[in-house]
């Protein structure tokens, strides 16, 4: 070997991992990754092929290759066999950027036309996968839109069941204090019995663990078509529950540890509290929303074609404020099902930290949470969150007092800046601090009476 191909191998050797993977165009991590994940060069895949820069490492969990140079990554991504001379100098080409010098080992012709035909068909593999899980899930989004939108259909029709209408009327006055108009059961429904899904059963099929009372409203895309539906399920009995029940859920620890699953979701028999302390169950949401549900929203009350919109993140708050106002007739109000699709997706450089914003950690001590900015991220598409339509001029957001004040300011102003437009007005109304508008709408009412 000459002496210029063997200071041609040196120089190759000595250059650092993070500028070989520059070289080779790996893509930076995404945004609060530690690593780059993506398909396999060689074997394809979804997420196997990892390459950290900060390590100095890469691996495929599929090929089971890896190392901590970027020579052998050279060679992996470029399908080249370093056990070859030929190869090995080829790797080292790539990582330095220059010509293998003369007298050093090259592919033939042949090789070379041999490895860019595999290159080309692993990229190829590749998009073939990509595409093919793309259908799978553009199929499987469109079967639950589908079952969504029959949950709604299948719903009662309140407006010709007057006991539907007064159940549900009954719980919206529990937990506004206002009495809503008939215009709102064009959009909500009910069911006197409709199954609340959590875990597996023994068969690792889905497990019903609560049926009860719900109340089931659509999400529409920006063009009024049924994509989802927003379900509530309801107990007036609970008054100490916001009328809704109480659930359990037994959690993966529980289910580890062998603890056995509570009658009604936990209605008839709590856990314990040294259950409960030791993380083996866990409180179930009320509210699940089903199909698909970004960039869509919950119509309440009004027109579409009205020029003033109110809306906010749920659809008790949002009637709460529509009754303070009187209902008024020049105004559509909607849901939008919560707060990440009405302050949409923020751009990364925007976010910081605040002293309120933290997380536990298991020696007793916290930590400080990113929390998203209050600037939107750029160039997003028509469905990444909430659209208001073009002919809107007035939009109130009712903002959520009773979740972490700084978060939700945050998203707030995120969702001020990213509807904003010249002829466009838009306001935020906030509640006390710590409260939302249906609770304190109910207390003040409550007070006057």
């Amino acid at each position: 070997m000459s002496d210029a191909v063997t200071e041609f191998v040196e120089q190759a050797r000595a250059v650092s991992f993070a500028e070989a993977v520059d070289r080779l165009k790996v893509p930076e991590p995404r945004k609060g990754k530690p690593e780059f994940e993506g398909p396999c060069p060689r074997c394809g895949g979804n997420d196997r092929f990892a390459v950290n820069r900060k390590k100095a490492v890469w691996l495929c969990r599929g090929c089971g290759a890896g190392g901590r140079d970027g020579i052998g990554l050279a060679a992996h991504m470029l399908h080249l066999d370093v056990k070859s001379r030929a190869g090995f100098l080829e790797a080292c080409s790539a990582v330095l950027d220059e010509p293998i010098p003369a007298g050093g080992e090259r592919e033939t012709e042949e090789e070379r036309a041999a490895r860019l035909e595999r290159i080309d068909a692993a990229k190829a593999k590749a998009a073939q996968n990509r595409k093919d899980r793309e259908d799978e899930g553009n199929l499987y989004r469109e079967r639950e839109i589908e079952k969504a939108r029959n949950f709604w259909i299948n719903a009662t029709d309140c407006r010709e069941n007057l006991r539907a209408m007064d159940y549900l009327r009954d719980y919206l006055f529990a937990r506004t204090r206002f009495t809503v108009p008939d215009g709102v059961f064009v959009n909500l429904r009910a069911r006197s019995a409709f199954g609340y899904y959590h875990g597996e059963d023994e068969r690792g099929k889905p497990l019903e663990v609560h049926s009860g009372p719900a109340m089931i409203a659509p999400i529409v895309s920006s063009d009024y078509r049924i994509i989802g539906c927003h379900i509530t399920w309801l107990d007036l009995r609970n008054g100490k529950g916001n009328s809704r029940p109480v659930l359990w859920g037994l959690s993966k620890e529980g289910a580890k540890a062998g603890k056995p699953l509570l009658p009604n979701a936990g209605r008839h028999r709590t856990p314990t509290p040294v259950d409960i302390e030791a993380g083996f169950y866990e409180r179930l949401p009320t509210k699940k929303m089903r199909g698909h549900k970004t960039g869509g929203f919950i119509p309440l009350l009004g027109e579409p074609e009205a020029t003033r919109w109110l809306g906010g993140e749920g659809i008790e708050n949002v009637i709460a404020v529509a009754g303070a106002e009187g209902f008024r007739d020049d105004t559509f109000y909607f849901s939008a099902g919560d707060i990440g699709n009405l302050a949409g997706p923020a751009d990364p450089d925007s976010a910081f930290t605040h002293e309120s914003v933290v997380t536990r950690l298991a020696n007793g001590g916290t930590r400080k949470r990113p929390i998203p900015g209050p600037v939107p991220k750029k160039d997003q598409a028509p469905d990444d969150a909430l659209q208001v339509a073009a002919h809107v001029r007035e939009l109130v957001l009712a903002a959520d007092g009773d979740s972490e004040r700084i978060w939700t300011a945050s998203a707030m102003a995120r969702a001020k800046a990213r509807l904003a437009r010249d002829d466009l007005d838009i306001e935020i109304w906030w509640p006390p601090e710590g409260m939302d508008w249906s609770g304190a709408l109910s207390a003040a009412i409550a007070g006057d009476a």
